[in-house]
């Protein structure tokens, strides 16, 4: 059984934090897995290689700040969450490995995140 976020202002937000803290690779495996979900009505979704393969070649192209969003966009259609509302879905198919805490940001997450955003008013990659 699966949940849809229910959280606050601020547990949304540090999802959305830590989806901007991740690497490339690991938004463009999730980008790609967003594209390679074949959604069918009242069955599960299924996974297409093919769809994923291509999905993969296209992100690499994409700057981090679109996957970043489009990434986001789906996982806000979505809304998935694992049972118990801590971690939300990243990825289409709630594999685990690709899941985002709705708990207070830490010390170090917070850092993190402010150096990389004054990076980006830089315009420093």
């Amino acid at each position: 059984m699966v949940w849809q976020w229910s959280h606050a202002a601020d547990g949304i937000d540090n999802v959305r934090t830590r989806l901007e803290l991740q690497s490339r690779r690991w938004l463009v495996t999730v980008y790609a897995e967003w594209q390679a979900r074949i959604c069918h009505e009242d069955e599960e979704d299924e996974f297409c290689e093919r769809k994923y393969r291509a999905a993969r070649k296209e992100a690499r192209q994409l700057d981090d700040v679109a996957l970043i969003d489009a990434v986001w966009d789906s996982m806000c259609e979505l809304q998935y969450c694992e049972n118990g509302g801590h971690q939300a879905w990243a990825c289409p198919f709630g594999c685990g490995c690709h899941t985002l805490s709705f708990a207070t940001l830490s010390g170090q997450e917070q850092r993190r995140w402010e150096n990389m955003f004054d990076r980006r008013e830089a315009g420093v990659p």
